[in-house]
């Protein structure tokens, strides 16, 4: 091969490369192949040099002989670099196209703010190593074996031969003491302290025993992350989870809603007023110390949750679920938030909105998980205060997503695919704004264990970017010795090459989606399960179900999921 196309090949080489992209903590393993099929015959052309001197050895003078002493190692060093440093057998597969642009960096501005985001951490103080998923990892299972009945997947998805229970935690088990304090270890580690830690409920691990093992789980995680952040502002929501039995809560004011404000209270989670506020209704807002000009705003997405009860009973009954039509707005919440944004509105202050529950659709896609009479107002007063809302942040579904709020600019109502890669008139159609839907700490759906490092431009409260850090809970498991190893997963802004936070550049990665050949919904599918390609749902839910899941609020669905195969059901 000629050296000059060597050359050529290897900048191409190099400047592929770096358009690649990969995460800070990873490397990529070069391998050298003595058969590989672009290695130059360094050898050959050695052996045929030494074979040519000496037939000329009596011909040549001695001058030539002394030229070729010089030159002879120049030419085997060439050949022993060109071999080492040429041949080479890449092994990271392109995730996106290279016909797209190279990727954004990440923010650098030094107006830039960070907050933590943890949800669905799901701590279980009774998790025991000893004890295998099939009885929930638990060593108290509770009244009448309770903690058996909590496991929701067999025996083949949970991989019994292989994944063996773990002091780190197991797949289909809740969250371990040992997971969260390695966590917190590795937030603390990062570059940029946090300026407030948000917090999207489900603290407590599933299938309590009491409401007293709800507040023991919820004290155990909040003493824990005050040994690491003493002072950090700490904003949480509600999750039904942190409530017994799960997903029930009375109206409040309730003796329930006071016991964890309390508790909240003791470690100095949110300003006395938000503690106020919330034992009210389980609902708050507060503005944030940074920056000046921004206010939070937690939702009690128990009240419009379509598994909610408003009866404290381990039972709740058909007329109970009945009687949510009679309802209304439950505590006013709906008519509260729009208090609070236009408040927000006419002070020119960016509003950013948390909650547990979500108007998005279930794990699985099978149903929505507000009642109808709740996202359809919410969805108008996004529309209404799209330019005060600067994020929207759910969780509960134990998943990586995110929902569009699109919108028909002339008729100003909402606007729903029929099918997953119908066209989209992208100047008939704007995006109001998007709902980020984070992951999950605990590894009971099968996914890696995660959490969420968001960036902001202080001046503006806009999200600039955000990285998703994660530990291989099945390289744990396969070692018996093994301690987790926390990396970033990903960043949005580099893993999309380019795209942004924003409505519209959320958009257009929606659109990329749509097209299959830019790579951009396989690298969302990926990053769905925390890169736990063995989720059951990576490969049984399917592209176009995703592409019909993430346009918009589920109640919007319903005719793009049936062309799926999905008959979306009320609950």
């Amino acid at each position: 091969m000629d050296e000059g196309n060597i050359e050529i090949e290897l900048d191409e080489y190099k400047e592929e490369h770096n358009e690649r992209d990969h995460h800070d903590e990873e490397y990529v393993e070069i391998t050298f192949s003595k058969d590989s099929a672009i290695k130059p015959r360094s050898s050959e052309i050695h052996q045929e040099d030494i074979l040519i001197k000496r037939d000329t050895l009596n011909r040549r003078t001695l001058l030539i002989l002394a030229l070729t002493v010089i030159l002879l190692p120049i030419i085997l060093i060439g050949g022993y670099l060109s071999y080492h440093f040429i041949e080479v057998d890449w092994i990271e597969p392109r995730a996106i196209n290279s016909t797209t642009p190279t990727p954004a960096p990440s923010p650098t501005s030094s107006l830039k703010g960070t907050f933590f985001v943890l949800s669905d951490t799901h701590y279980d103080m009774l998790y025991s190593p000893s004890v295998t998923a099939k009885d929930f990892c638990r060593s108290d299972k509770g009244p009448n074996n309770f903690a058996q009945t909590c496991q929701e997947y067999d025996s083949d998805e949970l991989d019994y031969n292989f994944h063996d229970n773990h002091v780190f935690g197991t797949f289909g088990c809740d969250t371990p003491y040992s997971t969260m304090q390695s966590m917190f270890h590795h937030m603390n580690s990062l570059e940029q302290n946090p300026d407030w830690i948000l917090i999207l409920g489900d603290i407590s691990a599933h299938c309590a025993y009491s409401m007293q093992h709800v507040l023991n789980n919820m004290e155990g995680f909040f003493s824990l992350l005050r040994d690491f952040y003493p002072t950090t502002p700490v904003y949480v929501t509600l999750g039904n989870n942190d409530v017994y039995p799960h997903n029930q809560l009375a109206l409040g004011p309730s003796e329930m809603l006071t016991q964890i404000a309390n508790l909240w209270e003791k470690y100095g989670v949110l300003t006395p007023d938000a503690i106020s506020q919330f034992r009210r209704g389980g609902f708050y807002s507060i503005e944030l110390p940074t920056p000046d000009n921004l206010k939070i705003i937690s939702l009690n997405s128990l009240y419009w949750f379509t598994n909610w009860c408003p009866q404290n009973d381990t039972e709740c009954s058909d007329e109970d679920i009945a009687a949510l039509d009679l309802l209304g707005d439950p505590m006013n919440q709906l008519q509260w938030l729009q208090s609070q944004l236009e408040t927000s509105q006419k002070a020119n202050q960016g509003v950013y909105i948390f909650g547990h529950v979500g108007p998005q659709c279930s794990q699985k896609l099978k149903h929505p998980l507000w009642y109808e009479q709740y996202s359809t107002p919410f969805y108008y007063l996004t529309s209404q205060y799209s330019e005060t809302i600067l994020g929207l942040f759910f969780a509960h579904t134990h998943r990586d997503s995110m929902n569009l709020i699109l919108q028909n600019i002339t008729t100003l109502q909402p606007y729903a695919i029929s099918s997953p890669y119908e066209p989209i008139p992208r100047d008939e159609v704007r995006n109001l704004a998007t709902i980020l839907v984070h992951s999950a700490v605990t590894p009971v759906d099968l996914s890696n264990p995660t959490f969420r490092q968001t960036f902001f431009d202080t001046s503006t409260g806009k999200l600039l970017d955000y990285e998703t850090h994660y530990f291989s809970l099945t390289d744990v498991l396969a070692y018996n010795d093994a301690t987790p190893y926390w990396q970033k997963e990903y960043s949005f802004t580099e893993a999309y090459l380019g795209h942004t936070l924003s409505p519209d550049s959320v958009f257009d990665l929606y659109l990329d989606m749509q097209n299959r050949d830019t790579g951009a919904l396989d690298l969302f599918k990926y990053y769905r399960v925390v890169s736990t390609p063995s989720a059951p749902d990576y490969l049984s839910v399917s592209d176009e179900q995703i592409l019909c899941g993430t346009s918009g609020f589920c109640n919007y669905l319903r005719t793009c999921m049936v062309s799926t195969g999905i008959n979306l059901s009320k609950k």
